[in-house]
């Protein structure tokens, strides 16, 4: 299954899925008792942010750092207004 949010599709062979950029956590799950074999093409930036809302984490990737995983609730956002 595809999940794109809390909107669940089912998939089958031969399906094409698409993600658009900066949009809601996605997820694909294998449901079945056969292999699911699936190939992702994706940029790979030097930064980003993985969102586990399931889980309620962020987890922040960098090149060359260590990854941190946090949860949302000890995340501080501050203001930057001018």
């Amino acid at each position: 299954m595809a999940r794109t949010g809390q909107d669940i599709h089912p998939i089958q062979q031969g399906d094409f899925i698409g993600y658009p950029k900066g949009g809601t956590a996605q997820e694909i799950r294998n449901t079945r008792d056969v292999p699911l074999r699936f190939l992702v093409i994706s940029q790979r930036l030097t930064e980003y942010i993985v969102d586990y809302p399931d889980q309620a984490k962020h987890l922040y990737l960098a090149v060359g750092r260590v990854n941190d995983l946090v949860d949302v609730v000890d995340i501080m956002y501050l203001d930057c207004a001018d």
